[in-house]
């Protein structure tokens, strides 16, 4: 038996030193687009002290340049619509409507007990100091609110300019040199391949199948970057250090530290063997974070701690897909019920002064009705993921007059929905005519405007918003 048999597969930090001196590093697409977690200080230092200063030990397939081009813009902008606009909208919203209602009350209150006669044993001082402190309490929250909004206001400009005036971009273009794209006809090939490898599991990539979103050859995406890699190597007598974010199964083992922070223990195996014996060159792989703490300890980087955090914590929270909660109302019954002849009806007065309501002849009576419409509000669950501890709030102008409650335990399975009882009630006065027409919708007009919220949460704890509103008389899920 040959004890260094393994020692291909084992990493110490005499191997890894010889490895930082001598090999090529590749970003995958996944770890070039958390360059824009990074704070634009953090990024200039990494600009100078490790891309310029080791120009030309740092290289890129053709397909991981594609899919970084195809995302940077969703990427740069994806705080807006996920932090900001949340926090202004939503939250900040929810604090001035709560004060609201707090002043509401304590006006109220005050009404009740103003009447004397009533309430001899009331004064209402204390509510008066208490509408004092609700008063200087609103001008905190305002200047609170226009603080964060400022703020706000702010990072989007920044966000914003990024998109017109991309550092990033920048310094790709001079520091990483880029491999050769393929024809289709060798896209094709790769994607025969690749489904002989996804049946066996084979890595990389076959956790891709998984993906709701990749269709066609973007299912072969990884392993179009593992053959170009491959090319690559193959003309090259150094090691390789793949340094992706994308932390699935199907390249590498992965470590879960506390703070839910996720590291690269190693790739795996059959990467590993297939690389030596078909180019000759090592291979091993790290997370951008794990890179950069590495460049600090073999190049002198001085890259700070908390900037790697932060770049840590971004692949932590990294998702193939979030939950993609969406609305849907199965109309089960509605009616119409007479409540009562209206007063509009005509009236005649008899020769003894009775009063008589007219409401034959071919006269067709006015009449109090009572319309009810009624619902299965289905919320789905339409993706891969499982979608836990959702909050449904009527957030509009127009609401149903009674929606169930969700279930204290509400956590939807991936393809699976929640079902609630909605109920909506209206009251017309008119002819049975117009009573009909109306019920003519399984969605009634007056719920035009209707808005719900959901919040739910994914397994690492990210919070996610989806709206449902009734326009033209259908749903729209936004």
């Amino acid at each position: 038996m040959n004890p260094d048999a393994n020692k291909l597969y084992q990493l110490n930090d005499d191997r890894e030193k010889v490895l930082w001196d001598d090999c090529i590093f590749v970003f995958d697409s996944s770890a070039l687009l958390d360059f824009y977690t990074v704070t634009k200080n953090a990024r200039d230092n990494i600009y100078k002290n490790i891309l310029t200063s080791h120009k030309g030990r740092f290289w890129i397939p053709a397909q991981v340049q594609y899919e970084f081009l195809k995302n940077r813009e969703k990427v740069i902008t994806k705080p807006i619509t996920e932090q900001y606009e949340p926090l202004k909208n939503s939250l900040l919203k929810e604090i001035d409507k709560t004060v609201k209602q707090i002043e509401n009350h304590a006006v109220d209150l005050q009404n009740r007990i103003k009447d004397q006669g009533k309430h001899p044993h009331f004064d209402s001082v204390e509510i008066d100091l208490f509408k004092e402190k609700i008063n200087e309490f609103k001008a905190a929250l305002d200047t609170m609110s226009k603080g964060v909004n400022s703020h706000i206001d702010n990072a989007v400009k920044e966000i914003m300019e990024l998109s017109s005036s991309d550092d990033v971009l920048l310094a790709f273009q001079n520091t990483l040199n880029v491999g050769r794209d393929y024809s289709f006809e060798e896209i094709y090939k790769i994607t025969q391949e690749g489904r002989h490898r996804f049946e066996y599991a084979i890595p990389p990539g076959y956790k891709d199948l998984e993906d709701d979103e990749k269709k066609g050859t973007q299912i072969f995406g990884d392993l179009i970057i593992w053959k170009q890699l491959l090319e690559y190597a193959k003309g090259t007598e150094n090691p390789i250090i793949f340094i992706c974010d994308d932390l699935k199964e199907d390249w590498c083992y992965i470590e879960k530290r506390s703070g839910n922070e996720k590291r690269i223990i190693m790739p795996r195996e059959e990467l590993i063997k297939e690389m030596y014996d078909l180019t000759g060159s090592e291979f091993w792989m790290y997370n951008l974070a794990q890179f950069l703490y590495m460049a600090n300890k073999y190049w002198g980087a001085t890259i700070n701690e908390a900037d790697i955090k932060n770049v840590a914590e971004a692949i932590a929270t990294r998702k193939q897909n979030p939950p993609v909660i969406e609305f849907d109302l199965m109309y089960e019954s509605g009616g119409r019920s007479p409540m009562g002849y209206s007063a509009r009806n005509p009236v005649e007065v008899e020769t003894d002064g009775r009063r008589i309501m007219n409401i034959g002849g071919g006269i067709k009576p006015i009449i109090h009705w009572h319309l009810d419409w009624r619902w299965e509000l289905r919320i789905f669950n339409n993706s891969s993921f499982p979608a836990f501890n959702l909050k449904i709030e009527s957030i509009g102008e127009v609401h149903f007059t009674n929606l169930e409650k969700l279930p204290v335990i509400n956590n939807v399975k991936p393809l699976e929905y929640i079902a609630l009882h909605a109920r909506f009630d209206q009251e017309i006065e008119s002819v049975h005519t117009d009573a009909d027409e109306l019920m003519k919708y399984k969605i009634p007009l007056a719920l035009e405007g209707l808005l719900l919220r959901v919040l739910y949460f994914d397994e690492s704890r990210n919070q996610y918003v989806s709206h449902m509103k009734i326009e033209g008389n259908r749903i729209i899920n936004i």
